[in-house]
């Protein structure tokens, strides 16, 4: 299990049809002040088990459709952060 990270201050450029960046099984990470260029359906996806995810202070680009998306309802437990699907 991997638990504590912080993602913090990057500038990712990505173009994907679901995500730019996915956390599964991964507890307790911040998630901060990143820009994220490109394009995607959603910059940050939440899978199975990621739980205690806290998002802020990130720049999204407009050709994002939204910031978060959980794509397990485990991600939802402790989540701090913008509305998310």
């Amino acid at each position: 299990v991997s638990r504590n990270w912080l993602f913090d201050g990057n500038y990712c450029d990505a173009y994907a049809k679901a995500q730019s960046v996915a956390l599964e099984d991964i507890q307790n990470v911040t998630i901060s002040n990143n820009e994220m260029v490109g394009k995607a359906n959603k910059a940050y996806a939440l899978g199975e088990g990621s739980t205690g995810i806290v998002v802020k202070d990130n720049k999204i680009g407009p050709d994002y459709r939204r910031e978060v998306g959980f794509d397990h309802p485990s991600a939802q437990q402790g989540y701090q952060g913008p509305p998310a699907e």
